[in-house]
């Protein structure tokens, strides 16, 4: 019997996009509650995109970039 590895795949190049949309709704202190809203989609959504979990859609990354500013 084989045991089963979890291969983990980093895109650091997501990781470093998250990294500046966390920067950037810390800076202004928004609530990402209210972020998830305007971008019409849930808290928990918004979360994994945030952290890496999920890729983020093309069309979430513009909408994130045009709230952020």
């Amino acid at each position: 019997l084989f045991r089963s590895e979890r291969v983990v795949i980093v895109n650091y190049n997501l990781l470093y996009l998250c990294m500046l949309f966390n920067e950037k709704i810390k800076e202004k202190g928004l609530q990402k509650k209210w972020i998830a809203k305007q971008l019409s989609i849930s808290p928990t959504a918004l979360s994994f995109y945030l952290t890496g979990t999920r890729p983020i859609p093309n069309s979430i990354e513009i909408k994130l970039k045009q709230l952020l500013g």
